[in-house]
């Protein structure tokens, strides 16, 4: 049986296989992915770097960026750019920046942030973040989206 059950895609296997009980419901797609990078010394980069390129044959209609989670080691004042770039030497004219994301000391290291400020990422874009000189000890930065029909 197919099911569509907390925004994802389900099957029910029944039997068919010993390692699962009579009625486990199994999760074969979701409408909200992500990819994730960890940047450990970001402080010694100190600069841009791709993230994501949104690749037409993966992605033939682009993505929608709905939110952007980010993980610092060090409880410190952070914020890191989302970028949108042409190619990897050229920022988006149009819509440069996809999201700003502010971490503010003292609140257990993470923050989410879903006010996106551009979010239909054009297929043959890159996504690239712009990494600050801020002494920290590591950064990670996971951004959900999904992807249209058209």
């Amino acid at each position: 049986d197919l099911d569509f059950t907390d925004g994802s895609l389900v099957v029910q296997h029944g039997s068919a296989h010993a390692e699962l009980a009579g009625a486990t419901d199994v999760v074969m797609g979701k409408l909200i992915k992500s990819f994730s990078a960890t940047i450990f010394a970001p402080d010694g980069v100190n600069d841009v770097i791709p993230v994501k390129p949104i690749v037409a044959g993966e992605f033939p209609h682009g993505i929608v960026v709905t939110e952007v989670h980010m993980v610092v080691g060090t409880d410190t004042n952070y914020t890191i750019d989302v970028e949108n770039w042409d190619d990897f030497d050229t920022i988006s004219a149009g819509n440069p920046s996809i999201n700003s994301t502010a971490y503010t000391a003292g609140n257990n290291g993470e923050v989410t942030d879903s006010a996106i400020t551009f979010a239909a990422i054009a297929a043959g874009q890159i996504i690239m973040i712009d990494i600050p000189a801020t002494d920290i000890d590591w950064v990670s930065i996971t951004i959900y989206y999904y992807e249209p029909i058209s």
